[in-house]
Formats: structure tokens, C-alpha cells, sequence
């Protein structure tokens, strides 16, 4: 009470003046902390959270970059791939020797073209036919003799055949034959000539 005795008398809108700087003294740091701290943080925060979703979306396009550049070399890749295989399997079907693949049973599984034309016999109807039954009872010990030994020994094989066609018709092949060690199960690889016009004795 003494030192507001020692006060000098204010007047009236002295008093408010310094009513309105004491309440802004006071109501500021309140304001400061209860309302503008928090938004400063939410501002803030909302800044890294943008600043992450753009770094975000900046990688997710590099990403799809990439993604584009790999299928563009899948697909120039995967044509390459079909032209090569469209030039094998030309090659392999209009080759001048016949090919076919036997399995380890003598199955025909695999053949082209120049081998029907020889065994004068659609392809659908070579396949699954067993190499057997185009030879007669001898031809067929002197194939299965070559044959168990190519399968036991890997070793390239040759021998001549008398191979004997549905219609009736015959012609002497030489066949050169190998065990394909790429495959699954155990195949044989067969490549033959039709040797009918030479001297069959030169193929010793």
C-alpha cells in the first residue's frame, strides 16, 4: 500500500493505456504458446510431411523410369528372341539331313520337316511313333545294341538302318546320334541322311 501511495496519480486514459499494455504483457506469451507455437509446429511439420510426399513421388517417377526403360529392353529383347527362334526353327525344319529327337524309350518326340518327307509321313503322325516300328526284328538289335551304348556311355554314335516307311517303301539311312545331357530326362539326338544312291558298303 506504500509503494501505491508513492504512485503518481494517473488519469483516467493513462490508466487504460496501461491496463491494455498490462493485459498485452500478459495475454501475449499465452496466445504464444497456446495458439501460435502449436500452428508454427503444424506448419512446420505440414512442410516436412510435403517435402517428404514430394521426394516421395520424385523417386516413384524415377522408379517408373526405369520400369519403362526395363520393359522397353524386355520387349526389343523378347522380339529378338522370336526372330531367332523363327530363323532356328526355319533352319531346323528346311535343313538338308534329317533331325528328330528320340527319348530314352526311342519315342519320337521332336522332328522336322526333311525327316517326314524321308519317312513320307505327316508329322502329327510321327511323333509318338517308337523308332522300332519303322525297322524290321534285325534292324531293330542293331539299333538298340548303338542305342544302350550312347545311353550308358555318352559317346557319339553312328550305323546305317534300313528304315521301312507305312507305304511299303524302304531306304537306307546313315544316322549319326548323340545323348542330349541338356534335357531332363535322357533324349537322343538323331541326324540322318538318305544314303540309298551311294554305295551302301562305303558307310563302313
Amino acid at each position: 500500500m506504500f509503494l501505491l501511495d508513492l504512485l503518481p496519480i494517473i488519469s483516467p486514459w493513462q490508466g487504460a493505456l496501461l491496463d491494455a499494455t498490462l493485459l498485452s504483457a500478459f495475454s501475449f506469451p499465452v496466445i504464444y504458446f497456446l495458439a501460435f507455437r502449436p500452428l508454427n509446429i503444424q506448419i512446420a511439420e505440414q512442410k516436412q510431411t510435403e517435402k517428404e510426399l514430394f521426394e516421395s513421388n520424385q523417386k516413384i517417377q524415377n522408379h517408373e523410369k526405369e520400369l519403362e526403360i526395363k520393359n522397353n529392353e524386355l520387349q526389343s529383347t523378347y522380339i529378338e528372341l522370336m526372330h531367332s527362334h523363327d530363323l532356328y526353327s526355319h533352319l531346323f525344319d528346311f535343313a538338308p539331313v534329317g533331325y528328330f529327337v528320340l527319348s530314352d524309350k526311342g519315342v519320337i518326340t521332336a522332328s522336322n520337316m526333311t525327316a517326314t518327307k524321308l519317312f513320307r509321313i505327316d508329322k502329327s503322325k510321327l511323333l509318338g511313333r517308337n523308332i522300332d516300328s519303322f525297322l524290321s526284328q534285325e534292324e531293330s538289335e542293331h539299333w538298340q545294341s548303338h542305342n544302350l551304348k550312347i545311353l550308358q556311355h555318352n559317346n557319339k554314335q553312328s550305323c546305317k538302318l534300313v528304315i521301312q516307311r507305312d507305304d511299303g517303301s524302304s531306304f537306307y539311312a546313315l544316322l549319326d546320334f548323340q545323348r542330349d545331357n541338356t534335357s531332363i530326362s535322357p533324349t537322343i539326338r538323331v541326324s540322318f541322311t538318305d544314303i540309298t544312291k551311294h554305295n551302301w558298303t562305303s558307310f563302313e
